[in-house]
């Protein structure tokens, strides 16, 4: 029987956070679309789906294989310059970002910009995406002025874009929350993090899986700041949260019960 990877299959597996039960249906889907001769684009869209998934669940290695395989079908089929190929760049400089090649991310996210520069303006969907992705690379290499210029490009795209009530939207200021903190600037941290609930309760957030994701980064904000209770409370929220939406197998649990783990064990800290 052929697996599909299609759209409300990707985003029940997305939601179910069971990382075990994603990867088996990834690979299965990997290894059919191997052993077949498909059609573009249903191939590489097939691929960029997978791709997607694996990023949603931290796989970024996996993820990377499947963007390099659809970025090669595009190109292959002539789409060098689209906003397909540009997505496909911006996962990959995620991708590389995270398993220490940030050459490879900082040439795979420029190439997606220039592309970017290239289209329509209502082709640039993918631009808000890229400059996350770029404002990463920066934060990682210390260049934080550079950084948060880009998130907040980014922020302006995302609101052009898709409006407040979107989840893409509040993320841009979780990551501008994240650069804030990197520095030591914690009052703008919390603040801007702040600013990123309250845009993702507008997107309909407090009740869905990606509430999970900024719970989480209010507890590692806490830590950072050293308000160790505090965090631990935020954690504590964020498996409270997982177990009220009924996501039992979601792999925050065992990430965030880490987190809790790590911290000092009596150690009190501000509220």
């Amino acid at each position: 029987m052929e697996i599909s990877p299609n759209e409300s299959e990707i985003v029940e597996l997305v939601q179910s956070g069971d990382r075990e039960r994603v990867t088996r249906y990834c690979e299965q889907v990997a290894a059919q679309l191997d052993s077949q001769d498909g059609t573009y684009p249903d191939t590489a869209t097939k691929r960029d789906h997978l791709c997607r998934v694996y990023l949603w669940i931290w796989d970024y290695r996996a993820a990377a294989l499947e963007a390099e395989r659809a970025l090669q079908l595009h190109r292959q089929n002539g789409k060098s310059v689209s906003t397909d190929v540009a997505r496909c760049l911006g996962y990959l400089g995620r991708c590389y970002l995270y398993t220490n090649r940030p050459v490879e991310a900082e040439i795979a996210l420029s190439e997606a910009l220039k592309i970017l520069d290239h289209l329509p303006t209502d082709e640039q969907h993918a631009r808000g995406l890229v400059l996350i992705e770029f404002a990463e690379f920066h934060r990682q290499s210390k260049n934080f002025s550079q950084a948060e210029k880009l998130l907040h490009e980014a922020a302006r795209e995302h609101l052009r874009n898709f409006g407040y009530g979107n989840a893409h939207f509040a993320f841009a200021y979780l990551q501008l929350s994240h650069t804030f903190a990197t520095q030591g600037k914690f009052p703008a941290a919390e603040k801007t993090l702040k600013k990123a609930f309250r845009f993702l309760h507008l997107a309909g957030g407090a009740d869905v899986e990606p509430f999970a994701f900024m719970l989480r980064a209010r507890g590692k904000l806490f830590a950072k700041m050293n308000r160790i209770d505090a965090a631990r409370e935020a954690y504590r929220e964020t498996i409270e949260f997982l177990q009220r939406i009924n996501k039992p197998r979601h792999f925050l649990l065992e990430d965030v019960n880490g987190l809790i783990n790590n911290l000092a064990p009596n150690a009190g800290g501000g509220s």
